[in-house]
């Protein structure tokens, strides 16, 4: 599937979202059949440098290869700069705030219900052979109040033969990380359940 954009298919709308190298924008996509959708809009800074680009559309690549029901889609890519992700919008945003404002309606059958969901996003990872390396409440997005998805693959890694991925000296969130990947900067499929 060719995943390219023509930017003019994609309207920005409000900033919902703000990171080290550009914003997340709630927005709206005209597909080539002519439906409009909600769509969220990872943007790239104009004036990034050709690293932030390349991690990026390093990401999207990575994003293609999913197909799973609790991980966040990507519908396509705008590559020319400045770089724009377009992928399914989580209407009720990301879990942490959800939880915070939720936590009076919440009860242990809907929790389990998130906890089981990204549980088989995760087994879906080690199917594929990644590890996502940052597995935290941030990193996961409220569709509806009975689905949430796994989002934010930029730091994650394809993994040979069952083995491990080795970090080089990036940021990595340290708060939640598995003591191997604290110590030795070392990521399995067992260390994304650690953060889990």
């Amino acid at each position: 599937r060719n995943y390219e954009i023509v930017r003019n298919q994609v309207e920005l709308g409000e900033i919902i979202g703000e990171g080290q190298f550009g914003n997340v924008h709630k927005g709206s996509y005209k597909a080539r059949d002519g439906q409009i959708m909600a769509v969220a809009v990872k943007t790239c800074k104009v004036d990034a440098d050709l690293a932030t680009a390349e991690k990026f559309l390093e990401e999207a690549y990575i994003m293609q290869q999913f197909e799973h029901p609790y991980i966040i889609r990507l519908i396509g890519v705008c590559s020319e700069a400045p770089i724009w992700l377009v992928m399914e919008l989580a209407r009720l945003g990301e879990m942490r705030a959800y939880l915070q404002s939720n936590k009076h309606r919440l009860d242990l059958a809907a929790l389990l219900l998130y906890a089981f969901q990204l549980s088989t996003a995760l087994s879906y990872l080690e199917s594929k052979k990644f590890v996502h390396r940052d597995i935290a409440a941030r990193n996961v997005l409220v569709s509806s109040h009975s689905c949430v998805k796994l989002a934010d693959f930029g730091l994650s890694r394809w993994v040979e033969d069952q083995s491990y991925y080795v970090a080089s000296k990036c940021k990595l969130p340290i708060k939640w990380m598995a003591p191997e990947s604290i110590n030795f900067r070392r990521f399995t499929t067992s260390s994304d359940v650690w953060m889990f």
